[in-house]
Parts: C-alpha cells; sequence; structure tokens
C-alpha cells in the first residue's frame, strides 16, 4: 500500500500522484482511502496557516480561524462548536452542545480542556491545531515573557484595525509577534465591543461552573486577563497554537 503525505503551500499547487493500486491521502489531519487509478490530481488552498514562535510552549497562529489575515476578525465560535452560527445569534437556544436545551454535553478530557472533535482550531485547520489552554494563555500575558501593545483605530500598521501587538521578550524570539485584532464578541444576536477588546477563546471549562468557559481579554485601558465567566454560547474569535 502506498501512502501519501500532503502540505499546504503558501500558492495554489496541483499534485498528481501515480499510483497502481489503492492508497490513502492525508490532508489538513484526515486520512482518505482513494479508488486505484492512473492519477489523482488535488488541488491545495491559496494560503497556508503560519505558527510563530514566540519562544513559549506552543507556537500561535498569526490570524484566526476564519480568517486570512492578522487584521481580520475571523470567525465567532460558541464554546465547544466548530462552525459560526449563520443566523449570528450566539444564545442558549442557539447552542449546539445541549442534549435538551438545559443538560450540557460532555466535550472535555480529563483535565478540562476541549477534545479534538470539538475544538473549533482542530476541526478547520487540521490535527497540527488546537485551541489554547488556559495555562498557554496565562504563559502568553505573563509579561516576563511578551510585551503587549495597544494599537488604536486608524493605524497605518494594521490597515487602520484597533487591536494589540504581543512580542515576545525571550532571548532569540524579540523580533517575533503576533497581532489580535479587537473584534469583540457576539452576545445573542449583537456584536459586542468590537474594535474596543480583544477576545479569545480558551480551550479549558470553567470546572466550578460547566455553564461557562475561559476567555481572554484585554483593551486599551485593560490589562490582559481571563475570564472564567463567559458563558459557553457567547460567539468568541478562536486563535490557534500549535506544538
Amino acid at each position: 500500500m502506498k501512502k501519501v503525505f500532503l502540505t499546504l503551500f503558501a500558492a495554489a499547487v496541483s499534485v498528481a500522484v501515480m499510483a497502481q493500486t489503492d492508497f490513502w491521502m492525508w490532508h489538513n489531519g484526515t486520512a482518505t482511502k482513494m479508488v486505484a487509478a492512473d492519477s489523482i490530481t488535488f488541488t491545495e488552498p491559496e494560503f497556508s496557516y503560519e505558527a510563530v514562535d514566540l519562544g513559549l510552549s506552543v507556537k500561535w497562529a498569526t490570524f484566526n480561524v476564519g480568517a486570512t489575515k492578522p487584521e481580520e476578525y475571523g470567525d465567532y465560535f460558541a464554546w465547544g462548536e466548530t462552525s459560526p452560527h449563520e443566523t449570528e445569534t450566539y444564545d442558549m437556544d442557539s447552542y449546539a452542545l445541549t442534549s435538551d436545551g438545559y443538560t450540557f454535553i460532555t466535550c472535555t478530557d480529563e483535565n478540562g480542556n476541549l477534545t479534538s472533535e470539538y475544538d473549533a482550531a482542530t476541526v478547520n485547520w487540521g490535527g497540527a491545531w488546537r485551541m489554547p489552554t488556559e495555562i498557554e494563555l496565562q504563559e502568553l500575558m505573563n509579561t516576563d515573557n511578551c510585551t503587549w501593545t495597544w494599537y488604536a483605530a486608524g493605524n497605518t500598521k494594521y490597515s487602520g484595525v484597533a487591536g494589540i501587538e504581543v512580542t515576545s521578550k525571550k532571548n532569540g524570539y524579540t523580533d517575533k509577534s503576533i497581532f489580535l485584532p479587537a473584534a469583540g464578541f457576539q452576545g445573542d444576536s449583537e456584536l459586542i465591543d468590537a474594535g474596543t477588546y480583544v477576545n479569545i477563546w480558551s480551550a479549558s471549562l470553567n470546572t466550578y461552573n460547566v455553564q461557562c468557559a475561559i476567555c481572554m481579554y484585554s483593551s486599551s485601558s485593560v490589562e490582559p486577563g481571563l475570564s472564567n465567566f463567559r458563558t459557553r454560547y457567547s460567539g468568541i474569535p478562536v486563535r490557534p497554537v500549535c506544538k
């Protein structure tokens, strides 16, 4: 049996594989058995997902899930859901992870973090990517590790989009940074705090209140912190990490 492993390229390319028997194609974390054929053509997406090494325990993606560049807000996800709501309504009635509209479905591992099938980063970007844990967000927010710089709306560096540039303080990595746009969050059918607050979901549940999960937040006047009481059905951006 032949195995073919394909990775994302920065530009659209086509890969033709000659085969005399069945083989498996690996793409974005999923293996698919292909039927025997003389040739198979696979067209790659027009961009790849870049990881920035800030000298921390994980590498951080350059943009949010659903975006194509750092300045874009990307999609908004209820915690544990892997697709944005088409209606843009985020409330308990629209939340998919309840069995009866009240009882929450178990979607975490023994450490209280989302399993891969409920992780929006893993499902949308592939098995190498996942949502950051509470500990990994704390590491990013630690002022010994990184500097957080607010860019106001109208800035020239990030196409006028307000947000926070996080730059590493680690030796050998001080030229590395990521940008977190102030995307706000979706509550009910309203986009709240867009342009003023950065919000990023963690993969970590509030184990003392299972109606809530842990979210990172910051603004021009508020130091980065973690909220334990963001309701799971709120729509919040996802910034992937990888090892």
